[in-house]
């Protein structure tokens, strides 16, 4: 993906609110952290005004499935970036989820609640350039503010032809995001993978 990033696309995903009946915790840097990555890919990365999407807190899935439907049929042909930041949930069959504002995670709720990770990868596997997905999410149920999501499961779901994944911690790990730094370090994360992948044309 080195090269001319002029023609580059970016929609950035992030659920930081939820309903108190769901057991989620908020993440309220959610907000700033996209705002924050969207300034750095238009100063940082060259990219055009317009070019950065930012859909926050979509109520539903089928609020976040429209959003990512319209950025990728727009087909325009050059790279595309696709980063979410909030909740990763883990259905019973070991699926991840990306939370949305309705997101529930109790039994017989999830699947209809969240968006499935499989449907963000069958929406680029036909995108006509170069992708980059980069996902900043978190296990539900967690009583702290600890970020991960499962290796495996996100690299049986990586195979996008021409692309790249990239996740904030290993399968067992979890990337802590200290309260008032969550989004410099956030940020910081994403700028430097995306930095690799672009100078070095390489996946990471």
């Amino acid at each position: 993906m080195a090269g001319d990033l002029r023609t580059a696309r970016a929609l950035l995903l992030g659920t930081g609110a939820h309903a108190g009946s769901s057991g989620l915790p908020d993440i309220p840097a959610i907000g700033t952290t996209l705002a924050d990555l969207k300034a750095a890919l238009h100063e940082r990365c060259g990219l055009a005004p317009g070019a950065v999407q930012v859909a926050l807190d979509p109520a539903t899935p089928l609020e976040m499935g429209e959003a990512l439907a319209a950025f990728t049929e727009a087909g325009e042909g050059g790279p595309l970036i696709v980063y979410y930041a909030g909740h990763g949930l883990l259905s019973r069959t070991g699926s991840l989820y990306l939370a949305t504002a309705a997101a529930d995670p109790r039994r017989n709720r999830l699947e209809h609640t969240a968006l499935p990770y499989a449907v963000l990868r069958r929406y680029l596997l036909d995108a006509a350039g170069p992708v980059v997905v980069l996902l900043d999410c978190c296990f539900s149920g967690r009583a702290v503010s600890a970020m991960a999501d499962p290796e495996d499961e996100v690299a049986a779901l990586a195979e996008i032809g021409g692309g790249y994944v990239m996740t904030s911690a290993g399968g067992n790990e979890v990337a802590l995001a200290p309260e008032g730094r969550g989004t410099r370090r956030s940020r910081a994360r994403c700028w430097a993978c995306w930095s690799m992948a672009t100078r070095t044309g390489r996946a990471i």
